[in-house]
């Protein structure tokens, strides 16, 4: 800098870092309520002790549900040498972007999947997941795409 003032090649670099910092892999995030609990072993779980905020979970898409071809299972994972126990499924609007994510992309980072808050209304278990990882400009471009309407049309 000459002056207080940036020289055309100092210029030319700053823009360039700018227009690079699109596209590269930046902290993307996901917070969605656990659908079907009360069909599953959430209860149990929770009445057990083993349902801790922070606690890992692990998503495993179930491709031969006869109501959802791209349903999302939500499993607990327990102590070595018990089977993990299927808290609940990820809600149908956000089904289809992620199971894209899991199977079609390549992420630059690990995704977590935690467990990010629960409470109880009126005798009723509410859960919360968080999904964390770093997704480039396409990447998120893409699953804000392939997110579903909220209600499904009744011509189908």
């Amino acid at each position: 800098m000459r002056n207080g003032r940036m020289t055309f090649t100092q210029k030319i670099n700053a823009f360039f870092q700018r227009f690079t910092s699109l596209f590269q892999p930046k902290p993307w995030h996901w917070i969605l309520p656990i659908k079907g609990h009360f069909y599953y072993d959430a209860e149990l779980a929770e009445a057990a002790g083993w349902l801790v905020i922070g606690q890992e979970l692990r998503l495993s898409p179930e491709s031969d549900n006869p109501y959802d071809s791209q349903a999302i299972q939500i499993y607990l994972p327990l102590a070595q040498g018990n089977p993990p126990a299927l808290i609940g499924y990820i809600p149908y609007t956000h089904s289809r972007a992620l199971t894209w994510l899991l199977n079609e992309t390549h992420l630059t980072a690990p995704m977590t999947i935690k467990l990010f808050n629960g409470y109880r209304q009126y005798q009723r278990l509410h859960l919360f997941i968080l999904i964390q990882t770093h997704l480039n400009l396409w990447q998120r471009l893409r699953l804000s795409l392939l997110k579903r309407p909220k209600h499904r049309s009744k011509n189908r």
